[in-house]
């Protein structure tokens, strides 16, 4: 296509695609946290399939240490961790729309915007931390195994009071009127969450003091803390990826519009000639007009 002729691109399949998922957001909390559990039980019972692991609450990371489990685990979780790192972003792209468009509806609004920000933070380091506990073994490599861990239960602690938070803060705006449930429902998953943590850390910090001093193993005398810390883990963990359930409405209520590609199409006095390229909302990709005012 030549520059000044008039022209629509019927859109493709991927397109369709993609037009697709920017007007159904709210399915990628309730994928992400099926996606995640489906990924934790598969490398589970391959490794007890295997008789790697014993079948009654190992830790999640011991259910990853040989082939094929290892493998499996670190593909699907790395997947889940960026599925979960998006969830973050459009979440706080939306509540940064709302902050802004809403102003006056916002209490205290350069304080909603650091908490914003403070969730966006903690949130994508919550999402790394589970990559790297996902490609540092806890045998083999235990120093990036236990920084990611921390980084994962940790900052996903803090991204859910602050979200939390947000949210409450936000219960005014309009757009956002059902935030006052959505609010309480993620400060009693939070609640629940941090009672897991701080349990887990305790009975595993136990366990281990204990085993070391030679106090007994995990199938005697020190089997309770050791199946506290390892259930708690697993609480832990499935309480997090659970709270972005509480996205749904937000994601329902709200919806993406694009991709919007640059063509080059020609040299300018910079060089480059871009045509900007866009998805309308009937499904047609077209070009925006020239200078003449034809479409392209």
């Amino acid at each position: 296509m030549t520059n000044g002729d008039v022209g629509i691109v019927q859109v493709s399949r991927t397109n369709r695609c993609i037009g697709w998922i920017n007007h159904h957001l709210h399915y990628l909390p309730v994928v992400t946290v099926v996606f995640f559990i489906f990924s934790l039980f598969l490398s589970y019972g391959v490794a007890v399939s295997y008789k790697h692991v014993e079948p009654n609450f190992p830790y999640i990371s011991y259910t990853a240490i040989h082939p094929p489990e290892r493998g499996l685990f670190s593909q699907f979780i790395n997947m889940a961790s960026v599925m979960m790192a998006l969830n973050v972003f459009i979440k706080f792209l939306i509540s940064l729309d709302v902050i802004r468009r809403r102003a006056e509806s916002v209490e205290n609004r350069s304080v909603a915007d650091k908490l914003n920000i403070g969730t966006l933070i903690c949130g994508l380091l919550s999402a790394f931390g589970l990559s790297m506990v996902a490609n540092f073994q806890t045998v083999v490599m235990r120093p990036g195994h236990y920084i990611g861990a921390g980084l994962a239960f940790l900052c996903g602690t803090i991204y859910c009071w602050l979200q939390s938070v947000l949210s409450w803060k936000l219960k005014q705006v309009e757009e956002c009127q059902y935030n006052r449930k959505i609010s309480l429902i993620q400060f009693l998953m939070s609640v629940i969450l941090t009672s897991f943590f701080i349990t887990f850390s305790v009975t595993k910090a136990v366990y281990k003091i204990s085993k070391e001093k030679e106090l007994g193993t995990k199938w005697d005398t020190l089997r309770v803390p050791y199946l506290f810390s390892t259930v708690t883990e697993w609480l832990t963990v499935i309480t997090l990826i659970c709270f972005t359930l509480t996205f749904y409405p937000d994601f329902k209520r709200f919806s993406f519009q694009g991709p919007t590609v640059l063509v080059k199409q020609g040299n300018n006095e910079n060089g480059n000639l871009e045509s900007q390229v866009f998805i309308q909302n009937n499904g047609d990709v077209n070009s925006p007009p020239t200078e003449n005012g034809d479409v392209m």
